[in-house]
């Protein structure tokens, strides 16, 4: 037993974030992405997303915590950090990880979101994270929206770069 120093510690400096500030020069790239699981899929999401992130070239560290609690499920957050291969720039790496960790919660049968909404780096996942529904989405999105002037080139751009619906 370690008493309660640890738990204390952590709670103390759990949101320092200062450090991170120094790492560009060195081509450190870290970020945390939310998910959200049922609670018979959340340890699936956590497994499959460590070991998945764990196979990516230049990542260091994965770490996960759960920060929602429900009756249905969690939300997750994933924290992972690393250095890009040389042959690979940061945004590049940046991106591989992002997909590596919103592909593991979807395989794992997990969502892509918790309460951060989708955004830029997850709407690409969109049609996969909905299945047959996303055709819906998109027929209402051009009802509401016919010459796509709300938010443009954002949650459905790769569709409507398609020329899709």
């Amino acid at each position: 037993d370690c008493g309660k120093a640890p738990v204390e510690h952590w709670f103390e400096t759990r949101f320092r974030v200062t450090e991170t500030s120094s790492m560009p020069p060195y081509k450190i790239v870290f970020d945390t992405i939310e998910v959200a699981a049922s609670w018979d899929a959340a340890a699936n999401v956590y497994h499959n997303v460590l070991d998945n992130m764990d196979k990516v070239q230049g990542v260091l560290m994965i770490t996960a915590h759960v920060s929602h609690f429900y009756p249905n499920g969690v939300g997750i957050y994933f924290s992972w950090g690393g250095v890009p291969p040389r042959e690979m720039d940061e945004l590049s790496f940046y991106q591989k990880g992002w997909d590596t960790v919103i592909k593991a919660v979807i395989d794992a049968g997990g969502s892509i979101a918790h309460h951060h909404g989708i955004g830029v780096n997850r709407a690409h996942w969109m049609e996969k994270e909905w299945g047959n529904a996303f055709k819906y989405l998109l027929k209402m999105k051009e009802l509401l929206d016919p010459n796509n002037i709300l938010n443009p080139g954002k949650l459905y751009s790769a569709i409507w770069k398609r020329g899709e619906p």
